[in-house]
């Protein structure tokens, strides 16, 4: 029996028999406590580089329950130089000293993932931590997912076993807030995601719940709302993503007809080093949708079955499960020198379309973003990425130059 256990005894703080969360656990009692606050703080959150935000943050540890609750100033996230619709909002430190002295344990070495785990919004037990542990990527429900899917995420710095963004040592005890700069778009105004999780400590379960709360703004898109030239062949220059449509060294063309669809770009890999600082998406261009469907057909671009990747044979691509999926942001496709579909790690260039979703800050309607890794990407190379567009072929042709 532990110390809080002791002390909340002597208290003659009850203890009621019913169980939350049963359906977990039917052997571990929820701690229905009175609640009491014990430990607890506020302020605003700070950038990586020391940064004070306008985000703010509260947290309390008391009765049955860890609650974290932040708002975040949407405005501020999707326009503030240091930020700018990127991955990170913000983090404040939680302290584990006082959570360990509210739980009466050691959340460092005495708590695990058996022990300190995710729940579903509907409240059934997740099967893991999606973010580095223990931390969670949360959709717009409150559910967990991947961080494709997810609009928000916190990672709490305690367990030093884990390989984590940052380094534990400089930023012990932090709870890192952030989002998907491709989902956390002035979309999410107003709203709220709720990620739920349970610590058990001597078969008590303790909520731990990290409550994100998104401004409401009325901010547009920066960027030009327009699809594009409605014409079926053009060229031109990317334009870089920074809001401004702003014209890079790396040039374009494409082709639309009824025999296939064809997109040619060379990335200056000088540009992309002394430029923009070896930034993966190097540019973009205005692909308009309605123009590619009155060619090929008006077909839902989002549909696996009709607009699919290949690999370099011509074969569908299929990845390790046996599934036909595109390997980023869909549709969209890493591949390595060969044109065969991989993951980023192994991947040489990538492309994705953007028609029916905002990705990686961009607020472009019909951008056809093109990136590379400029870490296996070599001058004087020219990768393919094959594919078919409603018995079409569509293929994305990157020549890498000086």
């Amino acid at each position: 029996m532990n110390n809080r256990f002791i002390a909340l005894s002597l208290a003659a703080v009850a203890l009621v028999s019913c169980n939350k969360y049963e359906k977990l656990n039917p052997d571990v009692p929820f701690n229905e406590r009175e609640k009491i606050e014990v430990f607890g703080g506020s302020g605003n959150l700070v950038t990586f580089d020391g940064a004070e935000t306008k985000s703010t943050y509260t947290w309390d540890a008391s009765g049955s329950a860890i609650n974290v609750i932040v708002n975040i100033d949407l405005e501020e996230y999707l326009t503030a130089d240091n930020l700018k619709g990127g991955y990170e909002l913000g983090h404040f430190t939680l302290p584990v000293s006082d959570i360990n002295a509210f739980l009466g344990t050691f959340v460092g070495s005495e708590i695990d993932e058996s022990t300190f785990y995710g729940l579903n919004a509907d409240g059934s037990k997740a099967d893991k931590f999606t973010s580095y542990a223990p931390g969670m990527w949360v959709d717009v429900d409150g559910n967990p997912c991947s961080w494709s899917e997810g609009v928000t995420f916190w990672q709490w710095y305690v367990w030093s076993s884990t390989s984590y963004d940052y380094d534990i040592e400089e930023f012990p005890s932090i709870l890192y807030i952030g989002a998907n700069p491709g989902n956390t778009t002035a979309a999410v105004s107003g709203k709220t995601v709720a990620c739920k999780n349970i610590i058990v400590v001597d078969g008590e379960n303790y909520e731990f719940n990290v409550t994100v709360k998104f401004s409401t703004t009325e901010m547009e898109d920066p960027e030009d709302a327009t699809p594009g030239s409605t014409e079926p062949t053009g060229e031109g220059f990317l334009y870089a993503r920074d809001y401004e449509m702003t014209e890079t060294a790396h040039k374009y063309t494409y082709s639309v007809t009824d025999k296939g669809v064809t997109i040619n770009a060379e990335i200056s890999k000088a540009y992309n080093f002394d430029v923009q600082e070896e930034d993966w998406v190097v540019g973009y261009f205005k692909l308009n949708s309605a123009m590619l469907k009155g060619i090929v057909g008006d077909v839902d671009l989002s549909d696996i079955e009709v607009f699919y990747p290949l690999n370099a044979d011509g074969e569908k691509y299929t990845n390790a499960d046996g599934e036909t999926k595109w390997t980023t942001y869909a549709p969209g496709q890493w591949v390595d020198a060969d044109g065969n579909g991989c993951g980023w790690s192994a991947g040489h260039i990538y492309w994705f379309y953007q028609n029916f979703a905002d990705y990686e800050g961009y607020k472009a309607v019909d951008a056809f973003c093109i990136g590379f890794n400029p870490d296996n990407a070599e001058v004087g190379e020219t990768v393919t990425s094959k594919n078919m567009l409603n018995g079409i072929p569509f293929n994305v042709v990157v020549k890498i130059v000086e």
